[in-house]
């Protein structure tokens, strides 16, 4: 309405059940409010486009072949093809990368400790991009989901460097109900590999 004032304004929308995972997978985005009397500003030749990471399991484990989802976004906050290599501190190559659809792709690798590793992102609209993707722990658990088939099959794996051996009690839940629920012993430097029916959810979203 006219009452609302002209200028910057910060646009966050979530639902209650993504205070889960954390402020990257808000929709988040700065738009601007302008009055009827206003002029429209001169249009900017600068183009702002971004890159967001998630690797799978939610952290990046040294060690760990992990698969890491990412979004390229242009300035407009819409998704925007991109393609572009991971390299290491030195410039080595360890994998490429490109978009699928809307600026969304996967790739993977194995990060390696005491490593930081770059992405170097081409755009579609011919910018470029040189950032830093989120750093591997030293040492930790590591889950990796896919289907096949009927089924779904979950391999869990245990960094080298854990000392203790552990049980662990693997969970999968739908609309806040446990579908599945499972325990079994993990060693370290090992996996466990389970298969689940997907007769036992819905259509939807399940979360391991």
């Amino acid at each position: 309405s006219d009452t609302i004032k002209a200028g910057m304004y910060h646009l966050r929308a979530y639902t209650a059940g993504m205070k889960n995972f954390g402020e990257a997978f808000y929709y988040d985005r700065s738009i601007r409010i302008k009055s009827n009397s206003e002029k429209p500003p001169a249009a900017s030749a600068t183009v702002v486009n971004s890159i967001q990471f998630f690797p799978e399991g939610g952290e990046l484990i040294a060690g760990i072949r992990t698969k890491i989802a990412f979004k390229s976004i242009a300035n407009d906050g819409l998704g925007i093809d991109a393609s572009g290599s991971i390299t290491d501190e030195t410039g080595e190559l360890v994998t490429e990368f490109k978009a699928e659809h809307l600026g969304m792709g996967v790739f993977a690798f194995t990060a390696q400790p005491v490593h930081n590793y770059y992405a170097n992102v081409r755009f579609k609209d011919g910018t470029e991009l040189k950032t830093l993707i989120p750093a591997a722990k030293i040492m930790g658990y590591g889950i990796s989901v896919a289907n096949v088939a009927d089924s779904v099959r979950i391999r869990v794996l245990c960094s080298s460097g854990l000392n203790e051996k552990g049980i662990l009690t693997l969970i999968g839940s739908q609309d806040g109900i446990s579908n599945y629920v499972s325990q079994f012993n993990i060693k370290p430097g090992k996996q466990n590999t389970v298969w689940i029916s997907k007769a036992l959810f819905n259509s939807g979203i399940v979360q391991f």
